[in-house]
């Protein structure tokens, strides 16, 4: 008989936009490595592992040989298989300018890039699935995403660049974002280095405090010299996250997180198409074809907490719900009928209880995933929890 929760030994990315501190708390690192992301679920490129008869297995093991108790509903709509994948996020410095496909555009490029490795770097498509995703501020989180009003990209392109782009600015008096998009990208590197010197003598002038794109601009180029990409600030909206707040991001936006410490959760998934900001794979063509190109606003929200202490994160996503759970002086008793959840401790103490036996201690750092054959559960102690789940509609 399967346990009522497991312990998850998560493993850990290291990128250089990663930090050696902001993780601090929630995982040891002693040498001061880049942490990056901390993943929790089964996606092959980093599974969670389990304690299963005394050894290691990978999470997807176990949910194979137990798919009905592991995740009671939702086993059948999803092939067995947990459909979501949880992320602690650390990032010190801007991530890629990028976009996830949907499902139909995964399918079709995972078997184009059939040829390719499964660890190619060229590869943009390392499965089948799309990949919408949640983010959720731990700390001040900002990020930039979905494009701004065809006029305001004009405005803020007018004030810097309107002799260094006269031709190309027009396209924006015909909304046409796409077009300008592409033509920006499409210089070769002396137009792109002309470009970008104009830029910084224009936005370092008395301008540059005009709009707070103009100083992040002038940071990207600074740390991505030669990257026209780093102009992407005028183009997207610049969102900044309170502790608490939350973004849903669906496919085909183009985002760039540029600093901060939160949870994403998102469908099971590692497709990403990058357009700039990255020593990584560059696929414009495919970019083209898979982003969005009209203007969203991407309205960030942040959920009322129940008397329970419950903040629901509805993500409009099928495949994944988030939450967030405060436990205090009166212990939180989940649903009879719930679905299976991995919960992340972020910070303080608390004990997971059930109907029968000892109850669980899950410390400050800890994850652990409840089968949902396991039943209700009650949390007590003082603590800050994060759950991931499937949503109950439809199943």
């Amino acid at each position: 008989m399967p346990e009522n929760i497991y312990y998850l030994k998560n493993k850990i990315q290291e990128y250089e936009w990663g930090s050696k501190t902001m993780m601090s708390g929630l995982v040891d690192n002693p040498d001061a490595k880049r942490f990056a992301e901390l993943w929790m679920g089964v996606h092959p490129k980093a599974p969670s592992m389990v304690l299963e008869n005394g050894k290691d297995i990978p999470l997807d093991q176990l949910i194979e040989t137990h798919p009905d108790f592991m995740l009671g509903r939702s086993a059948a709509k999803f092939q067995n298989k947990l459909p979501f994948l949880m992320k602690l996020l650390a990032v010190e410095n801007p991530l890629s300018v990028q976009v996830h496909p949907d499902k139909e555009q995964a399918q079709t490029g995972f078997a184009r890039e059939s040829r390719l490795s499964f660890d190619s770097p060229e590869r943009n498509y390392r499965d089948i699935n799309h990949k919408p995703e949640t983010i959720c501020a731990l700390s001040d989180f900002t990020l930039l995403c979905g494009f701004r009003k065809p006029g305001e990209i004009y405005d803020l392109f007018k004030m810097t660049l309107q002799r260094s782009l006269k031709e190309e600015i027009e396209l924006l008096k015909k909304r046409d974002i796409k077009g300008f998009f592409r033509a920006l990208l499409d210089f070769d590197k002396v137009r792109r280095k002309v470009i970008l010197s104009d830029f910084s003598a224009s936005a370092s002038s008395r301008i540059g405090m005009q709009n707070e794109a103009f100083p992040l601009s002038m940071e990207l180029i600074e740390r991505y010299p030669g990257d026209i990409t780093a102009l992407i600030p005028l183009m997207l909206n610049l969102i900044k996250l309170e502790p608490g707040m939350a973004l849903n991001i669906p496919s085909g936006r183009l985002h760039a997180y540029i600093s901060g410490l939160g949870i994403e959760l998102m469908a099971d998934s590692d497709n990403v198409v990058r357009a700039g900001l990255t020593p990584k794979h560059i696929d414009l063509q495919e970019l083209m074809n898979i982003a969005v190109f009209e203007p969203d606003t991407m309205i960030p929200f942040k959920p009322e907490r129940n008397p329970a202490g419950l903040a629901l994160y509805e993500t409009g996503a099928d495949e994944f719900l988030l939450a967030e759970i405060e436990v205090g002086q009166i212990p939180f008793v989940s649903p009879q009928e719930r679905e299976t959840e991995i919960l992340f401790c972020v910070d303080g103490n608390l004990q997971i209880s059930f109907k029968d036996g000892s109850p669980y201690n899950v410390k400050k750092g800890e994850s652990v995933i409840v089968p949902c054959g396991a039943g209700s559960y009650s949390l007590s102690g003082k603590a800050s929890v994060f759950s991931a789940s499937v949503p109950a509609r439809d199943l």
